[in-house]
């Protein structure tokens, strides 16, 4: 297993992130196999929730959390009634927007309008077990969402997709396109699927899979993690790991490793008062590694983009993808190995809560950060 230990540690809190989700909606056109709010269970009743409770929820986040961001999530919030609305709401109290949706209805019509409204980031849930056609088709959509978010650079563009292994999932591919469309690809997040309502305790969760993957990333995009989430009681175990390889016009000139990902984001927390989340753009200013010249590895992203404009006439630019493991909770002998810290707490009865594991908190099961 990779040795976190060399790596920078997110340092949010419960009470001191970037980052909180809000679920409008429970709303959605898919049945997804082990969807967290189990919108395809037989006797569910989707809702909208209320516009103002919306708002006093993200109010409440904003206060108790020293949220950056808000993601919209659900369901699906493309069908909330009031997305723009909401959208504007949060833009209007300083907080940004990302929200994630399956895309069905995203078209240039309702991108302008999000982004009109305000909306930062929109990642798009699209992979093989949500029945949307072949291999062949999903890359279609993919692709057209691309050419559609190089209309609007205002948006930035992410890609969540569900795995269960690197052959099984044919990430060669899926690494592939997002490498070739790293132009307008901000975010890819690759999640571990797992069953949140199985009642099996796992003494030592088998991380076989996960340990594949971070081989598989590091090679093919030639790059190291640069930083992790922990978790409660495994803490040799990541549940978040974050890459950040860097691109000029496709091509890979190197990557932000451990100390320039922990510079940014101290920088970011000393001069804005909160984590950083979300940027605007993905495109970095080569002047801003002028800052870690006593780095390698900036030192090799200036070396590599000079040859590329050398060699492209000075017309190519640089920009950044950051990249994703998610490695959700385990049930153990001593308790739910949670995310430490989760950056998709919930509200619920006024209390944050894991949001991935919301549905048997419901039910009365006693889960604390």
């Amino acid at each position: 297993m990779l040795n976190v230990d060399k790596l920078y540690r997110v340092r949010w809190n419960t009470f001191d992130n970037a980052n909180a989700m809000v679920e409008p909606t429970t709303f959605c056109q898919l049945n997804c196999p082990k969807c967290y709010r189990e919108v395809g269970k037989e006797g569910s009743r989707p809702i909208n929730i209320d516009l103002d409770i919306v708002r006093k929820e993200i109010d409440e986040l904003k206060k108790i959390r020293n949220i950056e961001t808000v993601t919209l999530a659900g369901g699906d919030p493309l069908l909330y009634p009031h997305i723009i609305k909401l959208v504007k709401y949060c833009r209007k109290i300083n907080i940004k927007v990302r929200i994630c949706t399956n895309g069905i209805l995203l078209d240039s019509e309702l991108l302008i309008k999000l982004r009109n409204a305000g909306t930062n980031e929109v990642l798009i849930h699209l992979d093989k077990y949500q029945g949307r056609g072949d291999e062949n088709e999903q890359y279609a959509i993919r692709k057209r969402f691309c050419e559609l978010f190089r209309e609007f650079p205002e948006v930035n563009l992410g890609f969540m997709v569900m795995i269960r292994g690197v052959e099984e999932d044919n990430l060669e591919r899926l690494a592939s396109f997002y490498i070739a469309n790293s132009d307008v690809i901000r975010l890819v997040s690759f999640i571990f699927t797992k069953d949140i309502r199985s009642e099996q305790v796992q003494a030592n969760p088998n991380t076989e899979n996960l340990e594949k993957l971070i081989v598989f990333l590091s090679a093919r995009y030639n790059c190291s993690p640069a930083a992790y989430f922990g978790k409660k009681i495994n803490k040799k175990i990541p549940s978040w790991l974050i890459f950040v390889p860097v691109f000029s016009d496709g091509r890979a000139i190197g990557y932000i490793d451990s100390s320039l990902y922990a510079i940014s984001s101290k920088l970011a927390r000393l001069i804005k008062g909160k984590h950083w989340f979300l940027t605007n753009k993905n495109t970095i200013n080569p002047y801003t590694l002028f800052f870690g010249i006593f780095n390698l590895n900036a030192r090799k992203i200036l070396k590599n983009y000079t040859k590329e404009s050398i060699d492209n006439k000075f017309s190519n630019r640089m920009n950044y993808q950051i990249i994703t493991v998610n490695y959700g909770p385990d049930q153990t002998s001593e308790g739910w190995d949670l995310c430490d810290p989760c950056p998709d707490a919930i509200l619920y009865d006024g209390k944050l809560v894991p949001s991935c594991l919301l549905e048997r908190i419901k039910e009365g099961e006693n889960i604390q950060f």
